[in-house]
């Protein structure tokens, strides 16, 4: 059988307000781009379903942007977040732990706004699929739907550990995510010795057990060098914003 596969048409055209500061329960506030339908230059006065996608890679890379422009052409408002502590938004970035409170506010207050509907799904792929698991342990009322691909649930059997193994895997992340910290890019000099571990001397960040803190580059970025001490030795890993001890 041969049929021919037929993609949605855009309805509309689309509009962008950028880095809209989206309040979260603490006094923080996550920078959001907001993509809109939008017909003749202006955005369309309707209520519409809300998309959103929260992220620690960068809600402006060419990815999220085709995202946004693809939704709202075809009648969704497109919300994509930087998560707390990364790139534009507000607050310290300790991964996964707060992405269950930061992602119920982020919905409700989506779902308050006069172009919604009131009803709000959520995407994303690894990072952006476990903190939509995280998301749904809180189950926000407006919350209607959730695609959730290759995200994790449960760090201490499959990703972070394997069955309780350390995965040497997530430490080199720690590195990765640092190249792009806010303070790297405050500090040319940071930045350049982050990429140089990075590129140059991987094995060398990684070889030496144990390791301790201060001995390693992550010591200039406390809450990453924090971060990865956590997983090494499984204490107050905080996933679904319950916190979890797992002594070894």
């Amino acid at each position: 059988m041969n049929i021919k596969y037929e993609g949605s048409v855009p309805e509309y055209s689309y509009s962008c307000n950028k880095n809209v500061m989206i309040p979260l329960r603490d006094g923080i506030k996550l920078a959001t781009d907001i993509y809109f339908p939008s017909q003749n230059g202006k955005i369309v006065p309707k209520k519409f379903p809300i998309i959103l996608e929260r992220t620690p890679y960068g809600k402006s890379i060419d990815e999220n942007v085709l995202n946004g422009q693809f939704f709202a052409k075809r009648g969704y408002v497109c919300a994509i977040q930087d998560v707390r502590g990364r790139f534009n938004s507000e607050g310290e970035w300790y991964p996964f732990a707060l992405e269950a409170p930061d992602g119920y506010d982020t919905v409700e207050w989506l779902a308050s706004q006069e172009w919604s509907n009131g009803k709000i799904g959520t995407m994303g792929q690894s990072y952006g699929g476990s903190d939509q698991s995280a998301l749904a342990t809180l189950n926000p009322p407006h919350l209607s739907t959730m695609i959730v691909a290759v995200g994790a649930s449960n760090y201490f059997h499959s990703s972070m550990r394997h069955n309780g193994t350390l995965e040497q895997r997530f430490l080199i992340y720690a590195l990765r995510m640092a190249i792009t910290s806010k303070e790297a890019s405050n500090n040319a000099n940071l930045r350049e010795s982050l990429i140089q571990t990075y590129t140059e001397n991987l094995h060398d960040f990684i070889k030496d057990f144990p390791i301790k803190k201060g001995d390693t580059i992550l010591s200039n970025l406390p809450s990453y060098e924090q971060w990865a001490f956590d997983i090494l030795l499984m204490v107050n890993i905080q996933i679904t914003g319950n916190k979890e001890v797992m002594d070894i």
